[in-house]
């Protein structure tokens, strides 16, 4: 990556945690966007092919800002939860406002130490990160000009009945992290955010409002995020994008420590970089 400036960005989040994220950019004086990567559920930014698409996307012309939000429960430069009390009190609502924090950051001071960003914002996330960048962009459509999710989550609404019974017994829901072998624990504050916030967190709304200005990217086999979502949340306006990967699930077939990209991964990347004018 010695053709790439690396810098690091950190912020302080209402969490009381930092935001820490990762800026890759050439040396350019041709005007440039950011693209801002945001990460999924159990995600954090130096899994698997996030590193590679940023460089990627920063080779391509554009500024890449691709970070950890603040309860992820990862230390900086670990692959595994070393904090699991941050991920069980993380909610949608403290991510959504790190996302808005993000791009009001960049918005305010960018342009001091990017001179060549040219004042467009595009967000990526991938799966529930993608929930994220559709709210976020929604919310912040004057300073987001595209949006592209990838394989994303189309409604909060993941639990059943009994589940969210057992939830609220218990005071917590526990997964398992199936790469690392741990079992991580979700507060009730979670659930209870999702259900009061119903309306607001509404993804069809987010995708309806964002329009054209969204390409929704989704691979045809996923097992986790069924691809009825991606149709759902394209049904919402004849405007937006809706591009279908054959032959590939969740993460494109990439696994983490990142081997190499996979065609469906840089099938993925090459709609998202041709739909930012990349």
């Amino acid at each position: 990556m010695n053709d790439l400036r690396l810098h690091t960005m950190r912020m302080e989040s209402p969490s009381g945690k930092e935001i820490v994220a990762d800026i890759r950019s050439a040396a350019s004086t041709i005007p440039q966007p950011v693209v801002l990567l945001f990460h999924g559920f159990k995600g954090f930014k130096d899994w698997g092919f996030f590193p590679y698409i940023s460089s990627e996307i920063a080779r391509r012309g554009a500024i890449s800002v691709c970070g950890n939000f603040s309860l992820n429960g990862y230390a900086p430069g670990s692959d595994t939860v070393d904090y699991p009390d941050d991920f069980a009190r993380n909610t949608i609502s403290l991510e959504l406002e790190e996302a808005r924090l993000t791009v009001r950051k960049i918005t305010d001071s960018f342009q001091a130490d990017y001179p060549q960003w040219n004042g467009e914002i595009y967000l990526v996330g991938h799966s529930r990160g993608g929930g994220i960048a559709l709210l976020a962009g929604a919310l912040e459509s004057k300073a987001v000009t595209k949006v592209a999710v990838w394989n994303s989550i189309g409604t909060f609404k993941r639990f059943s009945e009994r589940q969210k019974r057992l939830w609220r017994e218990t005071g917590t829901f526990e997964v398992e992290n199936s790469r690392t072998h741990q079992t991580l624990g979700m507060n009730v504050d979670f659930l209870n955010d999702i259900e009061l916030h119903s309306k607001e967190f509404s993804l069809t709304d987010a995708a309806q409002t964002l329009g054209a200005k969204l390409l929704v990217v989704h691979g045809e086999q996923d097992m986790t995020v069924p691809v009825r979502e991606a149709k759902k949340l394209a049904a919402s306006n004849e405007a937006i994008t809706l591009q279908l990967i054959p032959n590939t699930g969740h993460t494109f077939g990439v696994v983490h420590p990142f081997e190499q990209p996979t065609p469906a991964l840089q099938l993925a990347l090459e709609h998202t970089c041709r739909f930012f004018g990349l």
